[in-house]
């Protein structure tokens, strides 16, 4: 793909097409990652209760 113009007003990480989507990618899933530990430590004893049974149950 080519680049934008190699002007400042554009990272350097998003000058290409690829580049832009590997950058909204990754913040989308860095987001959910927040999202999942917050309600891990809002309820981390349930949250560890049922990654537990997850992984034992799947073990069955």
């Amino acid at each position: 793909m080519g680049q934008l113009g190699k002007s400042s007003m554009v990272p350097a990480q998003q000058s290409t097409v690829e580049g832009y989507v590997t950058q909204c990618a990754l913040g989308g899933l860095y987001t959910i990652i927040g999202d999942e530990d917050t309600a891990i430590h809002k309820d981390s004893v349930g949250a560890g209760s049922a990654i537990i049974g997850k992984v034992f149950g799947a073990l069955k």
